[in-house]
């Protein structure tokens, strides 16, 4: 069941994926396999992807209209009778503009943070 408020997070929720990235990445770091913060993020959040099924394939998203390609996402729509919606895929290894360190990526830790509760795009 969700919870509401601020505390607490639905298990598939950014919140809840941000904790997960968290946790993942200090457990990634302490294996000693000498990879960078960042590599240790990604490699969570992916690992989050699978657990919650939130990985869609190119294959799928293909069958969606492209509407256009910007620095962080492709954009697709569609525009079928009963609804329409957009789909916004990432590019592979790109999670935003940071907020602490202009004209640079966020991390997967920091992006995570910046997505709004409800959906939708940065707070930026």
């Amino acid at each position: 069941m969700a919870q509401k408020g601020s505390a607490g997070a639905t298990e598939d929720s950014p919140k809840s994926a941000a904790r997960f990235v968290r946790q993942g990445a200090r457990a990634i770091l302490a294996s000693g396999k000498g990879i960078s913060q960042y590599r240790a993020e990604y490699r969570a959040l992916i690992d989050w992807a699978d657990v919650h099924l939130r990985r869609l394939p190119f294959k799928y998203i293909e069958k969606f209209a492209f509407v256009g390609d910007g620095a962080e996402r492709r954009v697709y729509k569609d525009d079928g009778e009963l609804r329409r919606f957009a789909i916004k895929a990432t590019h592979p290894n790109k999670f935003g503009y940071s907020t602490t360190s202009e004209g640079c990526w966020a991390s997967p830790q920091e992006y995570l943070n910046l997505i709004r509760p409800g959906g939708g795009d940065h707070a930026q």
